[in-house]
């Protein structure tokens, strides 16, 4: 899903979570917001990392070849992976969030952003085309299905 959709499907929301729990409050309801945006920062980490270039313009410009990608999609090539998108990373993220109402609101963010990205490859019909499992994406690295 693309950035700008993340935005504005945060906008709605966050707004939602705010009217419906009035005690999140409005820096609660912010909290959400960026967070169901910011997670995509693993998205130009991994940009960063492989071309070692600072700009988040050419970043974007990278992965939107990656996906028009017609070979990536006969070959069913999994996008880089995002480990802040990794069932295991929330799984823990969730637990340590029940201790701290901070994180908590991160997580209803991340989790708000997975369920939208996955909603989307689905409608898509990409459900493939991201590794759900950091264990299977670390056992199965150099089988060659990832970019």
């Amino acid at each position: 899903m693309l950035p700008k959709n993340h935005v504005y499907i945060g906008i709605i929301f966050s707004i939602l979570v705010y009217l419906i729990f009035p005690a999140v409050g409005i820096l609660g309801a912010l909290i959400i917001f960026a967070a169901s945006v910011l997670i995509d920062v693993d998205h130009y980490s991994v940009y960063v990392w492989r071309k070692k270039d600072w700009s988040l313009k050419n970043s974007f410009k990278w992965y939107m070849e990656f996906k028009k990608n017609k070979d990536r999609t006969i070959k069913k090539l999994k996008s880089p992976m995002n480990v802040l998108h990794t069932i295991e990373f929330l799984f823990l993220f969730f637990v340590i969030s029940i201790f701290n109402n901070l994180l908590f609101l991160i997580f209803v963010g991340f989790i708000f952003h997975s369920i939208c990205d996955v909603y989307h490859m689905y409608r898509e019909k990409e459900l493939w085309a991201r590794e759900y499992f950091l264990v299977r994406y670390l056992k199965n690295y150099k089988s060659g299905q990832y970019l």
